[in-house]
């Protein structure tokens, strides 16, 4: 390997030549060579404070959250890889979210950052077992490891550096020994202050608290989301700070651009924001003024403006001439939140119009995610869930925006209906039955509200005894006639009617209910039935599909006495998931896709029960309260989607959803088939602004 003394001597020379004093900034200037050249400390000057705190013997920890594609990884990571490699050997732990991460980051990345950065590539053991996939050693003694978060990879070694990249995304407790950050900083405490622990991650994280606001005196506090969020609250809080270019003032990036863009909160901008183009409404938006003078600041001083950036830490002041005032929190953590409004890679409208298609989207699916993730990715901040807001609310908000049609007859607008049966077990057995009314674009109508109490059982007397469906599957025949087979009067007074699409009926309760509801869906099949019927179970699993069709099979399991052999359907609901959707459309103010309709005979106790549970971390809560509305809500929403009308092409709709005049299923009462229009049927030749979403 070496051919003279004299190559040994200067390859082991520079494991005794003392450090070069130069910043972290600096080091990573120096040494780190990228895939597209070498690294411009002028395109993210943001990154020189968190670089250059990682040097720092007053912090044990350096912790870093904002957008993705902010430059944080090449610096925080690359970039101190090269530096220390070159200017503080030391043994160096690399973290990713998963071994396959792990694997792709030290073969890709870290193999052609070595390969284009002469300083660390002359450095590398030439040793052919020194360089492998997961350890790489270095001539001056240093030692990268690459790694994921497990209890043994966390265990057993000290390292003087460890990075942890996209900490969110990462689990809360890693292989039940606690979290990835108390795990990782262990690895550094035998170099006491030269020890140092870099978390640096985009935020996947969401808080349910819509009263929240930061303590008095701690402007740069982030929301309670858990995760990186709560390491950052942990440490110095520092923001980063402009100076207008007009009266010369620095103001902070706020990481809500709500703030920055002086938007409305998102619960509102969903009201208003219906058929809104994504592109003209991010380009109206797209502007950004000084909170001092009011001055507009455009983005092309963006970079600019990052020049002339601070950080400031959370608790302090800066003035005119930059100088910091007052005293940072006292942690052993330097935490920093960048705002996307700095963020090299990321374009403003860009943002904004990523945003405003996110929420024209969630009008058409009542879907959250795409929200949430540009919230989290694009915008850096932890993510307020519209159903967290709106659960907040006071039903009688609801019962104010009543409207008038007559009970029990179906207003204009629905295109077929769907009805809901939640069985209440108790002293008074019941079925307690909600027909909803869907029309274009899954808008909601409440067309009937019912309970079912008594069977058709003889008492002895001439009366009828109380309905027991544990019990008697005869009071499951019940349903056929007062909802399965039911049809309700349009209300146009054209002697029309509209019957039942689908029921569904939930399958639990009191013991013995189950055995029934299964054995009265395969008599509904023996009646050629059953395709109007679907028995449903709520499950709060987490990640489960939204509707899951299964055929439950209890044979062989003592502790089952449902009777299911593997022929009954039953449709498995995620119920936290269409909980959340539900809630979202019911707090829905302007008619329109996914709006519920009211109307004014309904009693004060269904907006009660609708209302009556809270959103928590992973479910809802009904804390005891009777909310048998929202649970039929739910079961609407589950109906609908079995149906698959969430995917409706609203310009050509299948025939059980057309028009009154163009649905089959609509007629008058012995009347074998629909009457012929008059008119012929209009072609469609454009799509409404309002179809389709």
């Amino acid at each position: 390997m070496y051919a003279s003394a004299a190559e040994i001597r200067r390859d082991t020379a520079e494991m005794f030549r003392p450090p070069e004093r130069i910043s972290v900034s600096d080091g990573i200037q120096r040494t780190l060579v990228t895939a597209t050249g070498p690294y411009d400390p002028e395109l993210t000057p943001y990154m020189a404070g968190p670089a250059n705190a990682l040097d720092s013997r007053r912090y044990r920890s350096v912790v870093f959250i904002g957008p993705a594609r902010t430059g944080k990884t090449v610096t925080l990571i690359d970039g101190w890889i090269a530096r220390n490699v070159r200017y503080a050997p030391g043994d160096m732990l690399i973290v990713q979210a998963s071994q396959d991460l792990a694997r792709y980051y030290s073969k890709v990345r870290i193999k052609r950052m070595i390969e284009n950065s002469t300083e660390v590539r002359n450095r590398l053991s030439l040793r052919r077992q020194d360089d492998n996939t997961f350890d790489k050693v270095f001539r001056n003694g240093m030692v990268l490891a690459f790694g994921w978060p497990s209890g043994a990879q966390l265990s057993g070694r000290d390292f003087r550096y460890v990075a942890v990249t996209e900490y969110d995304a990462c689990a809360d407790d890693v292989d039940g020994e606690g979290s990835l950050y108390i795990l990782a900083s262990k690895r550094t405490e035998t170099f006491m202050s030269a020890g140092k622990t870099l978390v640096e991650t985009s935020i996947r994280r969401e808080y349910r608290d819509p009263t929240w606001q930061p303590k008095v005196g701690s402007l740069h506090e982030a929301p309670p989301a858990g995760g990186a969020t709560m390491l950052y609250n942990m440490g110095t809080r520092c923001w980063f700070y402009w100076r207008c270019c007009s009266c010369g003032e620095f103001f902070p990036l706020h990481p809500d651009i709500h703030r920055m863009f002086d938007l409305p909160p998102l619960h509102q901008m969903v009201e208003t924001m219906a058929g809104a183009d994504p592109a003209e409404w991010a380009a109206d938006h797209c502007r950004l003024r000084c909170p001092c003078c009011g001055m507009e600041i455009p983005e092309r001083l963006k970079r600019a403006n990052n020049g002339s950036g601070i950080w400031v830490p959370d608790g302090c002041t800066i003035d005119v001439s930059g100088r910091i005032c007052g005293e940072p929190r006292s942690t052993d953590i330097a935490s920093f939140q960048l705002s996307c409004i700095a963020a090299a890679y990321g374009s403003w409208q860009k943002i904004l119009q990523k945003y405003a298609t996110a929420i024209v989207e969630y009008h058409r699916t009542s879907d959250e995610t795409e929200i949430k993730s540009t919230v989290n990715l694009d915008q850096g901040r932890a993510y307020l869930p519209i159903a967290a807001v709106r659960g907040r609310r006071s039903p009688h908000e609801l019962q104010e925006r009543t409207e008038d049609w007559p009970e029990q007859h179906v207003p204009s607008g629905v295109r077929f209906l769907t009805a809901q049966i939640d069985i209440q077990a108790g002293s008074t057995p019941r079925f307690v039955v909600q027909v909803m009314g869907w029309g274009v674009g899954l808008e909601k109508w409440i067309v009937d509200r019912y309970a079912l109490k008594s069977s058709s059982r003889d008492d002895g007397n001439g009366g009828v005894l109380p309905l027991d469906p544990a019990s008697y599957l005869e009071d499951w025949d019940r349903l056929i006639e007062k909802v399965i087979e039911r049809r309700y009067p349009l209300a146009d007074g054209s002697g029309r009617t509209m019957p039942i699409r689908l029921t569904v009926c939930d399958s639990g309760g009191r013991a013995g209910v189950t055995k029934r509801a299964y054995q009265f869906w395969r008599s509904l099949k023996a009646k050629n039935l059953s395709h109007r019927f679907r028995l449903v179970k709520g499950s709060d699993r987490p990640n489960a599909k939204t509707i899951d069709e299964s055929y439950p099979d209890t044979r062989g399991r003592k502790d089952r006495k449902a009777g299911a052999v593997g022929d009954v359907p039953v449709l498995i609901l995620n119920t936290t998931a269409l909980k959340d959707a539900v809630m979202a459309d019911v707090w829905r103010n302007t008619p329109g896709p996914g709006y519920y309709h009211f109307p004014r005979w309904l009693p004060t106790s269904f907006y009660d029960e609708l209302t009556a549970e809270t959103r928590g971390d992973d479910r809802w809560d009904d804390h005891g309260r009777r909310n048998e509305t929202f649970d039929l809500c739910y079961y609407g929403h589950a109906a609908a989607e079995y149906l698959k009308a969430d995917r409706i092409d609203w310009t050509r709709p299948p025939a059980w959803a057309a028009d009154w005049n163009w649905n089959p299923d609509v007629f008058a009462d012995g009347d074998e088939a629909p009457p012929r229009p008059v008119a012929r049927r209009p072609r469609v030749v454009a799509r409404s602004k309002y179809l389709g979403r």
